[in-house]
C-alpha cells in the first residue's frame, strides 16, 4: 500500500444479539495526497449467503477507481457528482438482487458512508443510512471529535421534530429504524 499524508482507521462492531457481522470496509490510496474510504453496514443477509455491504462497497470502489484511472482531475474537480454516482451504482446492484429473487433477498441492503480526502485540504463524502463519519482533530493538545454525517433514521427525525428528547434518543427503538439505505428503493 502506498504511503499517505492522511492517518486513517475504521472500526466495526457485530452489534447486540447478532451472529454475523455484516459490516464491510475498504480503502484505496490513489496517491500520497488522495485517500478514498468506504464503510457499509449490511442488513438482511443470511449467515452463509452474499453480504450486501461487501457487494455495495465493491461496486462503489469500482466506479470511483474507474473515474480516477480515466482522469483523476475529473474526479477531483467533481467529487460530489462521482460519489453520488458511485453510491447510486451500489444501490442499483443491491436492488437487482432483490428484483431477481425477492424471497431470497427481501430486506437486503446496507447503510453506507464514503469519503474522499484529496489535495491535502479537501474532503468530500456521501452517505445514506446510519454509518458515520467523524472528523478528529488535535488542537492545543485537546482532541476534538465532530460527527460529519447525520443518521438517516426515524429516531433522528423524531428528535429534530421535538417528539422525543435528546435524553430519550439513545434508548429509543426508532433510533435504529432507517429512513434511507442502499437497496431500500430503486432510485
Amino acid at each position: 500500500m502506498k504511503d499517505t499524508i492522511f492517518p486513517y482507521g475504521a472500526s466495526s462492531d457485530i452489534g447486540y444479539g447478532r451472529e454475523v457481522n455484516e459490516d464491510y470496509f475498504d480503502l484505496y490510496v490513489f496517491d500520497k495526497d488522495a485517500l478514498f474510504m468506504v464503510i457499509a453496514d449490511g442488513m438482511g443477509s443470511k449467515p452463509s449467503s452474499l453480504q450486501p455491504a461487501a457487494i455495495a462497497v465493491s461496486e462503489i470502489m469500482r466506479v470511483v477507481h474507474k473515474v480516477y484511472n480515466e482522469d483523476s482531475n475529473l474526479l477531483y474537480g467533481n467529487p460530489e457528482l462521482f460519489l453520488r454516482l458511485a453510491i447510486s451504482a451500489g444501490n442499483r446492484v443491491l436492488c437487482a438482487f432483490k428484483m431477481a429473487n425477492e424471497e431470497m433477498y427481501s430486506g437486503f441492503g446496507c447503510s453506507v458512508t464514503c469519503c474522499l480526502l484529496y489535495q491535502k485540504t479537501h474532503i468530500c463524502f456521501a452517505h445514506c443510512g446510519n454509518t458515520r463519519l467523524y472528523l478528529i482533530r488535535f488542537v492545543n493538545d485537546h482532541q476534538m471529535i465532530r460527527q460529519l454525517t447525520r443518521d438517516h433514521t426515524k429516531g433522528v427525525d423524531m428528535l429534530e421534530e421535538g417528539v422525543i428528547t435528546p435524553e430519550q434518543y439513545p434508548i429509543h427503538p426508532d433510533r435504529l429504524v432507517l429512513t434511507t439505505a442502499l437497496g431500500m428503493v430503486a432510485d
